[in-house]
């Protein structure tokens, strides 16, 4: 059900109640679930997008870490129109790259962050899942102290088992890259 202004009503198990973002790929929603719980809601429309882009969402979709430090997936699926959509938890606070925009860190700041970077990261490789593409925008710091990594609809399961980019092909932001990935070689954990 779609009201008047063209925003969906319902997405899922979530009432919508206003958009969070949008950009070329889609729209990030605000919604409610019925026990009250707040999620942001992550909508592609494969009209806007490549099938590459719509690969690496199905993806991030797929990949649920639970740890403190990782962004938890709520809920996956697909909207009334057929577009997916992914429901994360509502974090409130800011990223990374945004902080260092404002200035230098202190010391223990920068210690206890990596701490918890490393925590995630940790939970994800136990889960067998290589990250890829690390990077400020993609670790939130919370206005209430935590950190969570986010967006790891690069990610490839170090197992090797399943390719999800071609071999040889570099996946990643040019300016975070390990040399492994700058390369086209294989990553792992220690990347």
């Amino acid at each position: 059900m779609v009201a008047t202004d063209g925003q969906p009503e319902v997405i899922g198990s979530y009432r919508i109640e206003g958009v969070l973002g949008a950009g070329g790929m889609g729209v990030v929603y605000r919604g409610v679930d019925a026990q009250g719980r707040v999620a942001a809601i992550k909508v592609i429309r494969a009209s806007f997008t490549s099938a590459e882009a719509l690969r690496r969402f199905e993806r991030e979709a797929q990949i649920r870490i639970e740890h403190p430090n990782v962004v938890r997936v709520l809920e996956t699926g697909s909207d009334a129109d057929g577009a997916p959509f992914i429901a994360f938890e509502l974090l409130e606070g800011e990223t990374l790259a945004e902080r260092l925009g404002r200035g230098p860190m202190e010391i223990d700041a920068i210690v206890d962050l990596g701490l918890a970077i490393c925590a995630g990261l940790s939970a994800a490789h136990r889960e067998g899942v290589v990250h890829r593409d690390l990077k400020p925008s993609n670790v939130f710091l919370e206005a209430g102290g935590g950190v969570k990594l986010l967006d790891f609809g690069v990610a490839r399961l170090a197992d090797g088992a399943t390719q999800l980019t071609e071999a040889g092909r570099v996946v990643g932001t040019l300016d975070y890259l390990s040399p492994e990935q700058a390369e086209g070689r294989p990553v792992i954990e220690a990347t």
